[in-house]
């Protein structure tokens, strides 16, 4: 039984994404901020997003997609 859910176009929309949105963190963070600050807060959120997106494109899964039983990949055969 597989368990890959997201379709090939899927996955790397979601890679590029993700490596995008840590790219992102990494430049909005200036070097006095903290997680408390604008940009700090900001950040945190692009390097979260973006480590999810990037997990999830690897794996081929999203938990999203099975809680609401959608799969992006094709079905052999079909």
């Amino acid at each position: 039984m597989t368990f890959v859910n997201e379709g090939l176009w899927d996955r790397v929309i979601r890679i590029v994404a993700g490596i995008a949105l840590g790219y992102a963190a990494w430049l909005a963070w200036p070097g006095t901020a903290n997680l408390m600050s604008g940009p700090g807060a900001v950040s945190l959120v692009f390097l979260v997003i973006g480590v999810i997106a990037l997990v999830t494109g690897l794996a081929g899964w999203c938990p999203v997609y099975a809680l609401f039983d959608v799969s992006t990949k094709k079905k052999v055969g079909a």
